[in-house]
């Protein structure tokens, strides 16, 4: 018999789904710590969960690609400079579409992807802003694909904080979100160096906090993780 640890009911052992691979000192083999209905249930809420930002995501994609807002500025086709200066003028609230030629940024043999990635960071560099990648269509009739990202900072994309049932939340400062509903929709074809730019960000906020850790410490982690506790590794 063994406690679940999500409903805290004992059961006997059968109940529990084995472990597919080893980790936390836990073998592959071995009983999980949460039962099987309980791992259902956290599948069935994770997929729902999951599914309702999908629809939120194609909600906003489809209007952000629709027909253009009466305050929408069209730059028409654009160098990427250019383009970019334009934004960094621009005043909030950012209605911007545009056809940028990416030829100085796209390098020979990047992907779709790649190309909008690059994008999406040089207009945060000079937005304050940070774009995240959230999903990727196709305009079956217009042959491209459409890659989309939201700020970041948009209090409509925020995670809810994972919390154990009967757990303590971890008492941490959490980014400042905003009301700006900002989405970044750039449309790319492999016959083109012109991508699809629809830019939308209603509101004006503090600059993006890059937290990220430097890859510099990430190295000196890995190569002194073995010989240092975290407190020397976060005082070197």
């Amino acid at each position: 018999m063994a406690a679940c640890t999500i409903c805290h009911v004992e059961k006997d052992l059968g109940s529990f789904p084995l472990r597919v691979k080893s980790s936390a000192g836990k073998k592959k083999g071995e009983p999980t710590a949460i039962c099987r209905e309980c791992t259902d249930q956290r599948k069935e809420s994770r997929k729902k969960r999951a599914g309702k930002r999908k629809a939120k995501t194609d909600e906003a994609v489809e209007d952000g690609l629709g027909k253009d807002d009466d305050d929408e500025v069209d730059l028409g086709e654009i160098a990427v400079a250019e383009f970019l200066d334009a934004v960094k003028e621009s005043d909030s609230p950012v209605k911007v579409r545009a056809q940028v030629d990416i030829i100085t940024i796209g390098a020979a043999g990047a992907t779709p992807r790649e190309c909008t990635n690059k994008l999406a960071t040089a207009l945060g560099d000079v937005q304050l802003l940070y774009w995240t990648f959230e999903n990727q269509g196709v305009r079956i009739q217009k042959e491209t694909k459409v890659f989309s990202y939201s700020c970041a900072q948009s209090e409509s994309r925020e995670h809810k904080p994972k919390v154990q049932k009967g757990g303590k939340g971890r008492d941490s400062d959490q980014m400042d979100r905003f009301p700006c509903d900002g989405w970044l929709h750039l449309m790319v074809s492999d016959k083109s160096d012109i991508i699809g730019v629809v830019l939308k960000h209603s509101e004006e906020h503090v600059g993006y906090l890059d937290v990220h850790l430097p890859e510099k410490w990430k190295q000196y982690i890995q190569e002194h993780a073995r010989a240092q506790t975290p407190g020397q590794a976060s005082s070197a």
